[in-house]
């Protein structure tokens, strides 16, 4: 298996480098922007990209996303409810890298439009659903009560 660089895609405050992060490279370009980064400082011909808001991911499901590279661009997995996740996707640098300048210049801003546009493997969720704890991999947690909510399930561990 051809070995591949990790991205995990973060916000945060900026406080320690003293000015927006975000504007550091396309500024208020979201999504697309963070993947264009990630492929922008990768130094292998594949970047396997997540957000941080996708805590409950696992090593398999990258291991069974990276086995299926081959002949594609992109592999992107299909939440349950039929919803692509391109936040939690591989990418092969190259032609994916130059779509995504592309697209940003064309004032594009959705990853969904890259992968649209670069040869594709969409990994449907019954490809994935019988690896372990399948049905959490794309739990979101994106607001106090979606972590209070995980705690509750018992999803989350507290020290």
């Amino acid at each position: 298996m051809d070995p591949f660089e990790a991205f995990i895609l973060a916000g945060g405050a900026s406080s320690r480098m003293g000015t927006d992060k975000s504007q550091l490279l396309y500024p208020q370009w979201g999504a697309l922007g963070g993947v264009h980064a990630a492929l922008a400082a990768a130094r292998m011909d594949w970047a396997c990209v997540v957000a941080c808001d996708l805590p409950f991911v696992t090593q398999d499901l990258f291991t069974r996303m990276a086995a299926l590279r081959e002949n594609h661009e992109a592999v992107v997995p299909i939440q349950l409810d039929g919803r692509p996740q391109p936040l939690c996707s591989f990418y092969r640098i190259d032609p994916c890298l130059d779509r995504a300048t592309e697209l940003i210049r064309n004032g594009e801003r959705r990853p969904l439009d890259l992968l649209r546009s670069v040869k594709t493997r969409w990994l449907a969720f019954a490809d994935l659903e019988d690896l372990d704890q399948a049905e959490r991999f794309f739990v979101n947690i994106n607001k106090p009560e979606d972590y209070y909510d995980a705690i509750r399930k018992g999803a989350v561990i507290q020290k």
